[in-house]
């Protein structure tokens, strides 16, 4: 059973939905028969003083360590929270679920700290950490804010989504995952459901990082994503295909 920790959201629907507080990314995690795919988009958007969005610097959102990966998106106090992550967790497999949970809890304080000294602004409210373990497949959504308390959620999907949550890429994230794809399965997929994105929202989602797990390497890797990302419209003709050759025949109504 995956483990999902999913910290109660703010009332941020409605401001999601808004397009000046669109959120800034795109994020994955696919849990497979073999291991773990963590992706994300590279565009770091910047606030215009009319709370617009400008394309920003390209960065890797992604961190890895041993056992753990993990991605940041929304506001400056993710990144900063991020930050505190890699310094805290070990890199082997060493230490229980609810120890991390500790962890986490003992973060948000220096956290906050932190962020309190930078001058950065952005969708804070909507700051997100999305951390996977590869060795149980345990998933934990993470929302820095110090006052939030944490509650575990228990799922058997396998699967986490971070970031513009509303972009209909969305709908490749829900229907075409399953727990019984292989790693190689799912990083095309995970490619795709990112590249699909950047389609319909390319102003906040562009470029891509990937990092597996495979259980026979008990560790995490970056891979190569220009084939990966180049790789969509032959998905789709194969997609067409498919469709195509199990079609049904047409009966008409008597």
């Amino acid at each position: 059973m995956t483990r999902v920790v999913v910290l109660p959201d703010l009332s941020v629907i409605p401001e999601r939905r808004k397009s000046q507080k669109r959120p800034m990314t795109y994020q994955v995690i696919f849990c497979g028969v073999d291991g773990v795919v963590i992706a994300s988009d590279r565009l770091e958007g910047v606030y215009r003083p009319d709370s617009t969005i400008a394309r920003g610097n390209d960065v890797k959102k992604i961190r890895i360590s041993g056992d753990f990966a993990w991605a940041a998106s929304g506001g400056e106090m993710a990144k900063i929270f991020s930050l505190h992550l890699a310094k805290t967790l070990p890199s082997k497999n060493e230490i229980s679920d609810a120890d991390i949970l500790e962890i986490i809890e003992n973060l948000r304080k220096p956290t906050l700290e932190d962020w309190k000294n930078t001058a950065a602004q952005g969708s804070d409210a909507t700051s997100r950490v999305i951390l996977v373990r590869g060795s149980n497949q345990s998933i934990f959504r993470i929302n820095p804010l110090l006052h939030m308390d944490t509650d575990v959620e228990q799922t058997r999907k396998g699967r986490c989504i971070a970031g513009q949550i509303y972009n209909t890429a969305a709908f490749l994230f829900h229907r075409l995952h399953h727990t019984e794809m292989t790693v190689t399965s799912l990083a095309t997929l995970a490619a795709y459901s990112i590249r699909r994105a950047n389609c319909f929202d390319s102003s906040c989602i562009d470029g891509l990082d990937i990092a597996i797990y495979r259980k026979e390497e008990k560790k995490f890797h970056f891979i190569e994503t220009d084939a990966p990302w180049n790789h969509a419209p032959k998905l789709e003709d194969a997609l067409r295909a498919c469709i195509a050759e199990n079609a049904l025949p047409i009966r008409y109504k008597t």
